[in-house]
This record gives C-alpha cells, structure tokens and sequence, in this order.
C-alpha cells in the first residue's frame, strides 16, 4: 500500500516506508520498489485479478477454492437498484460475489519459484547455433 501510494503521488517509496520527507533524490531501493510495483500490476490478470503465474498455470499441484465475499455496502445499493427495476431475473444474492483463492495440493507454500517456471515454460525454446 505504501509502495502504491507513494508512486501515485509521485514521491520516493523508501520516504514512506520509512517516514522521512521525500526530498532527496531516488535511490536503488526506490527504484527497486517503483519496478517491483509495476511488476505485480502488469502480471495482475484480466479476469480475476490474480498474478498470472497462479492463475494461468497448468502446474497440477495449484488449484483454486471458491470464497464468497460479502459486501454490505454493495448490498444495498443493489438493492435499491432492483426496486427501480422493472425487469425482475435472477441475480445472485445482493451484495456476494464469487472470488478465486489459491492454494497448492502438496500443501506447501505456493513460493515466487512457481513464478519463475511459469515464465520459464512461457520462454521460447533457444535457437541451436549453427
């Protein structure tokens, strides 16, 4: 969250992170972090938001539960929605929504190696020298 907000506004990372003021010039750590952060956002999936080397890796050992999420807030807005509506159908229940969570089968962590053979496998095979 600080790494995030600090690039938003355009400060150092390591100035929020360490609470100093953000008037000297970047060092290696904030670059580090600035890099790291566009990392994760460039790798978040389209659909359901998570990195891709989880969700898009065919590894058996990864598999996925399903968690309902409940937001209140979203609830009734949703609900005053549906008063206005004219159109009754069938919605899933006000508020709910259905999101991925991974996990591994082994029951071990599911650790940055599993990134790196994702894009590993994702790599195109090298041209033999002639």
């Amino acid at each position: 969250m600080l790494i995030e907000a600090a690039i938003e506004q355009g400060i150092r990372p390591t100035s929020l992170i360490l609470r100093v003021q953000p008037r000297g010039k970047w060092n290696d750590f904030d670059f580090l972090c600035s890099e790291a952060y566009k990392t994760v956002i460039n790798e978040r999936c389209g659909q359901c938001g998570l990195p891709r080397w989880m969700c898009h890796n065919d590894d058996g050992d990864i598999g996925f539960k399903l968690v309902k999420d409940v937001c209140y807030a979203t609830k009734e807005v949703e609900t005053d929605a549906e008063k206005k509506s004219k159109k009754p159908k069938y919605k899933a229940p006000k508020g709910e929504r259905i999101r991925p969570e991974p996990f591994r089968y082994s029951k071990r962590m599911l650790d940055m190696d599993y990134r790196e053979d994702y894009y590993a496998r994702l790599a195109p095979a090298p041209i033999p020298e002639s």
